[in-house]
Order: structure tokens, then C-alpha cells, then sequence
């Protein structure tokens, strides 16, 4: 789990960094939709091969190829919203996605297990292809706000100037500017050292606890109840507190939540301290997205 977690996690961040010039360059519908089909056909390979017996190499493969693409959908999703809604809406429509994409990770967990259980990971995979056909089915219907001739004119002049050009000069504008150089160092330092909180929750559970896959869906569904509330409730915090405290009080917590996972030794309290960490997650990933957006 570790092995597969640091490759798909070394793809992503190379991804990212050619994410934001390639989103810049493209239709923005068409891209989250070709990223949902993309991902759909490489996890249904999975089922399909290891019908003919497991094999893991094919984890090694498919996993970076679908973190890439996924940093793609995640740049490009990203970036619609302001599209789809105004500036003064951003945190509560960050809010609003942030919440559906949870509720979609409470059942997700709980499917996973409970597939996993009963016809083995490989079905759960598959699945999970078939969801991103479903997602790509949806898109079809989303309507952006057209872009202005402005815009297109500086998408053309984006063109001829080059992706290595833009790369530098979005690399010089990160250095100038001094909060999102400061998110951006956080942001690197907490997905470094969360990155694995999956696999150690599960390692957890099932290893030192000694519970099953079922079990594991559960606990991560639970979890993602927190992810739920943290979403809906960021943009009243974040009107009361400030973005400062709203971020400062909210990594502090996820860092005691993740410490409290090592001692915890009943299923019920390594619930609920996920939930407590994801839902802080859940709120001050709000806020930096949004701040980074309006920028």
C-alpha cells in the first residue's frame, strides 16, 4: 500500500505541475470529461485481467497513470467553478462540491467493503471504473459561461509564448507573491506527511485491530460524514473567524486527530477521530481554494 501510495503520489505531483498550462490551453468541459473516460477504461482494465488471476504489477501501471490524470480533472474542476458561479459565491460553492463529493465518499467506502467482502477488491476496482463512465455521462450536461474575448485572446497569446514560458512565469509569480508561497509550502509539508492516512487506517484496523474489509468501509464512510460537515460548515466559520483562524484552527486540529489514530485502539474512536480530521480537512481545504482561485 505504501509502494503504490508514493507512485501515484509521485504522478500527481508531477502532473500538477504542467496541470494549470494544459488547463489553460483546452476546452475545460471536454478535458474533465475526457479525464472521467480516460479513468474508466484504465480501472475496468483491472477487473478484466485479473479474471485470469491477480496480478499487482498492473497496480504500478494503472494507479500513476490515473493520479496524472486525475491532478488534470482536479486543476481543471477547479477552475470551472468560477465559471459557474460569482466570486463573492466561490466559498460556499467550494463548499457545496466539497460536500457532494463526501457524500458520495460515504457510500463509496461502504460499497467498497461490502464488494470487497463478498467478490474481492478487483470487483470493487470495477466498480469504481464504472462510476467515472457515470460522472463523464453527467458532465454532458454542465453549461459554462462562455469566455469573453479577452480571455480567449490571452489563452492565444498563452499559446504562442510557450508551456515552458508560462511554467516560469507562473513559478516567478508564486515566488512574488508571499500568501500563496506560504499555502503553497503548508500545503506541500501537510500532504507529505498525510499523504499515507489511508493505509495506515487500514493497516490499523485490519492488522492491530484484527477487523475486516466490511469494517474498514464503515470506519472510512463515517469519516466521511466528516468531510461532509467540515464542507458545509466552512463558509460560516470562515465569515466569523477570518480566513487566518479559520485555517490555523483547523490544521491544529487534524494534526491532534491524526496523533490520536496512533494510541486509539477501539473501531469507534478511530471513526470518529477520522471524522474529526477530515472534517477540519474538509475546512480549510474551502479557503485556501478559494483564495487560490481568486488569485
Amino acid at each position: 500500500m505504501g509502494l503504490l501510495t508514493a507512485v501515484g503520489g509521485a504522478a500527481a505531483v508531477v502532473a500538477a505541475v504542467f496541470a494549470g498550462a494544459v488547463v489553460d490551453r483546452v476546452d475545460r468541459r471536454r478535458l474533465l470529461i475526457g479525464c472521467d473516460l480516460v479513468r474508466m477504461v484504465l480501472y475496468g482494465v483491472i477487473p478484466l485481467v485479473w479474471l485470469f488471476g491477480p496480478q499487482i504489477w498492473l497496480l504500478y501501471v494503472v494507479l500513476p497513470l490515473c493520479e496524472a490524470v486525475g491532478m488534470l480533472f482536479a486543476v481543471g474542476y477547479v477552475t470551472v467553478v468560477r465559471g459557474l458561479v460569482g466570486t463573492e459565491r466561490l466559498t460556499e460553492a467550494n463548499g457545496r462540491l466539497n460536500a457532494t463529493a463526501a457524500a458520495a465518499g460515504v457510500l463509496g467506502p461502504l460499497c467498497a467493503g461490502l464488494v470487497a467482502a463478498w467478490s474481492g477488491p478487483a470487483a470493487a476496482v470495477g466498480v469504481d471504473a464504472a462510476s467515472f463512465g457515470v460522472s463523464a455521462a453527467c458532465l454532458f450536461f454542465v453549461r459554462l459561461r462562455r469566455r469573453t474575448a479577452g480571455e480567449r485572446k490571452g489563452e492565444r497569446a498563452g499559446e504562442r509564448k510557450g508551456l515552458w514560458r508560462d511554467l516560469r512565469t507562473g513559478i516567478a509569480f508564486l515566488r512574488g507573491h508571499p500568501v500563496l508561497r506560504s499555502l503553497t509550502a503548508l500545503l506541500f509539508v501537510f500532504s507529505f506527511l498525510t499523504l499515507g492516512l489511508n493505509d495506515l487506517v487500514i493497516y490499523h484496523l485490519k492488522h492491530d485491530l484484527g477487523h475486516d474489509d466490511g469494517t474498514v468501509g464503515t470506519v472510512m464512510a463515517l469519516g466521511a460524514l466528516g468531510t461532509i460537515s467540515g464542507a458545509l460548515l466552512v463558509a460560516r466559520i470562515r465569515r466569523r473567524l477570518g480566513f487566518g483562524a479559520t485555517w490555523t484552527g483547523s490544521v491544529a486540529v487534524c494534526g491532534l486527530a491524526f496523533a490520536g489514530l496512533g494510541w486509539a485502539r477501539d473501531v469507534p474512536v478511530v471513526a470518529a477521530l477520522s471524522a474529526a480530521f477530515l472534517a477540519c480537512a474538509g475546512a480549510w481545504r474551502g479557503p485556501a481554494r478559494c483564495r487560490s482561485v481568486r488569485r
